[in-house]
């Protein structure tokens, strides 16, 4: 964005802060929140070989600009392994942008006013940020953008103002562990610059810090930030114990030199990154340290030392907390420069000699944090108790289970009683569903979220698999019509494995969905289903006898076809008896012979199948009255 445009973009959208105190209110997000601080978002493009980035919003977006707490520990970056909280001791501090690559840009800026009365004002800053490197060309590649401009001149200061624009070469970057051949990374450590802002009291002044994708879409660029919560341009941390033998005063990390000067400048001290000194110097002494950035990426400054013997050790352990079912917890607070942890017992800690281990006790357990100075001149203690607590996971089910909703025992879910009980079906929350007892509903997967005031975290209960089935209305088929003593399939519902029809007269199975009915006699029948839930439906149907007299044969048959039509037999309507039916070749030959109707000839003789041709079919019947049929006729034989 050029400039004439983030000016235009500043009047509209922000409100001017005036300090009040020394320090902006949250400039360094210790709040926890982004309180004072504006926000702002869009895409990146090329415009005219220019990167260019184009705002669309004013809203956080979560995930893309987000508070990171330093307590609990928020764990190590996944590209640079370098923790996510900033190790300069403060609480919070912030992350921009994610590693999606959607061509995304997002940015914090904050506005204040320096006071009239505060000739010397400087900021420091710390940041850790990581690239993906496609090898485009460098106005497509992701970038970091920090800028600080004076609004009431329309300037931008330029010494603390510069981008990062990914490219493997970069001063200070180094290639992550997570790189392939096809994918670079690269990061850069925590890492610290000034913003010298001195002899400009009553200057309004915003200071922005942008991340931005590669204008394709793909590949991405994040960052962390943090501020000190000092703006007269001292070091923080040079404080000791009256009984202290040495002192290690830390400079900010990620500066290309240090020089370490006594307060005239007459004698450099040191050139290491932190100073060592022993014995301490003494209380008021001041002393200069020179940082110079990489070239490029920050301003030259010193920052003044000021050495004091007024260290103040108050330990703090944490309250007392209890642990759940093998649960952890975080014990102690944000670790301070220049102090020495140790915690006793050692059983338990995920690491006994820092300022917040994570505890997991076996037992109950006292721990003691002891706090000494790094010179040794003083401690103070604190302890904490972490109690253990066994919840018991068990869910208690009485009832049916399969349950059908006909039947009166319903499934019953219980569980031990907890300052707060909410169920779940299929890992989705029952709106409403709070309390030890739950009467389920529905088929699924059932569980109980356990949440006990002394523990930490919620404890989820085991899983059950509950049936439901609802029960189905009976059914009343429409009457069907038998000929007397004609084979006639019935059709019920098939909605169970368990079918019993009543009475089982003239029924081929009276325990099969579609039985065969053949009779002289009309019959009401009830179907009685009982399905494994224990659902139990009786359907019924009327199957009405009827006197039809009348002799069929098929005109044509197909032995081998794997069809119904694969035996030649008469269909018989209203008959009590066959004397005889019998099957002739074009010759004369008898083919086949029965006294029955069922279940016909299936196209061989002696075993072997007859060949295509049209047969000759005789039959002598009776029927109920007695009277006696004789019929022939012709059927063709397909192969």
């Amino acid at each position: 964005m050029h400039f004439r445009q983030f000016v235009l973009f500043s009047i509209l959208f922000i409100f001017n802060d005036t300090l009040i105190a020394q320090c902006p209110p949250n400039l360094d997000f210790e709040e926890g929140t982004f309180n004072h601080w504006n926000f702002r978002n869009g895409i990146t493009k090329v415009v005219n070989y220019q990167n260019v980035i184009q705002y669309t919003g004013t809203q956080q977006i979560p995930g893309r600009q987000d508070i990171i707490a330093a307590n609990p520990f928020p764990g190590y970056d996944y590209y640079g392994n370098f923790p996510k909280s900033c190790p300069n001791g403060s609480n919070y501090s912030i992350k921009l942008g994610d590693d999606i690559g959607k061509h995304q840009a997002e940015g914090v800026y904050y506005t204040f006013t320096i006071p009239d009365s505060t000739p010397r004002f400087s900021l420091i800053y710390h940041y850790a940020l990581v690239f993906q490197d496609p090898g485009h060309a460098s106005y497509e590649q992701p970038r970091l953008q920090i800028q600080v401009i004076n609004l009431t001149d329309f300037d931008t200061v330029a010494c603390p103002s510069f981008s990062f624009v990914a490219t493997s070469n970069l001063p200070g970057f180094i290639l992550s562990p997570r790189s392939t051949a096809e994918k670079k990374y690269y990061y850069k450590d925590w890492s610290a610059n000034t913003i010298k802002l001195d002899n400009m009291q009553g200057k309004t002044i915003l200071i922005s810090f942008t991340t931005a994708d590669c204008v394709f879409e793909e590949h991405f660029g994040y960052a962390y930030f943090d501020i000190e919560t000092e703006c007269n341009g001292n070091l923080p941390g040079s404080s000791y114990c009256p009984g202290d033998t040495s002192l290690d005063i830390k400079a900010p990390v990620g500066y290309q030199s240090y020089k370490w000067f006594n307060n005239n400048y007459s004698l450099l001290l040191s050139s290491s990154e932190n100073y060592h000194v022993a014995p301490p110097p003494p209380t008021g002494t001041n002393l200069k340290l020179e940082l110079t950035p990489f070239n490029g990426y920050g301003c030259k400054d010193t920052l003044l030392v000021p050495i004091r013997n007024d260290l103040n050790l108050s330990a703090f352990a944490g309250t007392d907390k209890a642990i759940c079912n093998g649960d952890s917890v975080q014990l102690g607070t944000v670790p301070q420069a220049n102090l020495n942890y140790h915690w006793s017992p050692a059983t338990g800690l995920s690491n006994p000699d820092i300022a917040n281990p994570r505890a997991f006790p076996a037992t109950d357990m006292d721990y003691t944090l002891t706090v000494s100075s790094k010179g040794g001149g003083c401690t103070n203690s604190n302890t904490v108790k972490v109690y253990r607590r066994n919840i018991s996971k068990n869910i208690n089910f009485t009832g049916d289970n399969p349950y059908c909703t006909s039947n009166t025992n319903a499934p019953q879910l219980h569980v031990d009683h907890a300052d707060q009980v909410e169920w779940y079906r299929n890992d989705t929350l029952i709106t409403g569903s709070i309390g030890p007892d739950f009467s389920p509903l529905e088929n699924g997967f059932y569980k109980a979220a356990l949440t006990y005031n002394v523990c930490n975290g919620t404890v989820f209960s085991d899983s059950v698999l509950i049936n439901i089935e609802i029960a189905k209305p009976p059914v009343r088929y429409p009457d069907v019509e038998v000929p007397i003593n004609f084979p006639m399939p019935l059709d019920s519902r098939e909605i169970s494995n368990q079918v019993t029809w009543s009475p089982a007269s003239q029924l081929s199975d009276a325990h099969s969905a579609k039985p065969l009915f053949k009779g002289d006699h009309s019959q009401l029948y009830t179907i009685d289903f009982t399905t494994r839930s224990g659902c139990h439906v009786v359907d019924t149907l009327f199957v009405k006898s009827v006197r039809k007299t009348g002799i069929y044969v098929p005109s044509v048959f197909a032995p081998e076809s794997g069809s119904r039509n694969n035996h030649l037999r008469p269909l018989l309507f209203g008959f009590a008896k066959v004397n005889y039916f019998r099957i002739y070749n074009r010759w004369g030959k008898l083919l086949y012979s029965a006294n029955n109707d069922y279940p016909g000839w299936d196209g061989r003789t002696n075993g072997m199948l007859e060949e295509m041709q049209t047969v000759v079919w005789m039959i002598d019947a009776v029927d109920l009255s007695g009277k006696r049929y004789q019929q022939k006729g012709s059927t063709i034989l397909l192969r």
